[in-house]
């Protein structure tokens, strides 16, 4: 159980999509206010049995924003490619027509 919350409210469908979305969601804090058990609090009582631990939002939120980062640079690559591979054919595309208009002009001219 991480991040567990029991609030006031039944949550919309897109509210918990968007919690499950990642570990660490900006909607448990936007939803603060109707929360009754708080996770804060549940990891602060005493605990027997096995139990795992794992880091705070505030401890993986570097790592988060890293790989975001990383997602953000890999897409961004993959549109520079895109963008310069419609240069290259914007440019092939126009020297073909002016390729074109020359030999409809040589042909107009006999």
């Amino acid at each position: 159980m991480f991040q567990m919350n029991i609030y006031r409210a039944v949550l919309q469908q897109s509210q918990i999509k968007k919690m499950s979305s990642e570990m660490c969601s900006s909607e448990e804090g936007e939803l603060a206010a109707s929360r009754v058990v708080k996770w804060d609090e549940v990891v602060t009582y005493g605990r027997t049995g096995n139990v795992t631990e794992y880091l705070s939002c505030q401890e993986m939120l570097p790592r988060i924003t890293h790989q975001r980062q990383e997602a953000i640079k890999e897409k961004l690559q993959k549109i520079e490619q895109g963008s310069a591979d419609t240069k290259q054919n914007l440019t092939e595309t126009r020297a073909s027509l002016t390729s074109t208009q020359d030999q409809l002009n040589i042909t107009k001219q006999e």
